[in-house]
């Protein structure tokens, strides 16, 4: 009987000290700090995502891109998207998405919108999840 209460006691100091030492790691905050349409030979969307966050996600950052209307949505198709390594605290990351029909996008008559997704199946924990998603137009 007696080991059995020293094991018992053992335990339970183990676990509430294993409770009160659990450090937080910092998290990350992904953040959709630019885009850009360029318009040439060569048409397409360029996305910066910046982890503004003092921490480093925990698996890769998914990005997407909708057309928000009729004309944006002929230029990017039914939609991109794009799996990325973590993003370290800082950091930029600059990606491009080559529009599927430029014939239909026609950059001089404008009226194209676009929405911007980081981490769109909000699967990373973040500090503000209010700037992974940005509309645009052109």
């Amino acid at each position: 009987m007696k080991k059995f209460l020293s094991f018992s006691f053992l335990s339970m100091f183990v676990f509430a000290f294993s409770a009160f030492t659990t450090v937080q790691q910092p998290l990350p905050d992904l953040a959709i700090t630019d885009v850009q349409l360029v318009c040439g030979e060569t048409r397409k969307l360029i996305v910066t995502i910046t982890n503004v966050g003092d921490g480093r996600p925990n698996r890769r950052v998914a990005v997407a891109i909708r057309g928000m209307n009729t004309a944006s949505k002929h230029c990017i198709g039914l939609g991109a998207k794009r799996d990325l390594d973590p993003i370290k605290s800082g950091k930029v990351c600059v990606l491009e998405f080559p529009l599927k029909a430029p014939n239909h996008c026609d950059c001089d008559a404008g009226g194209f919108e676009f929405e911007v997704l980081a981490d769109p199946d909000k699967l990373i924990q973040e500090t503000d999840k209010s700037n992974n998603r940005q509309k645009f137009t052109f």
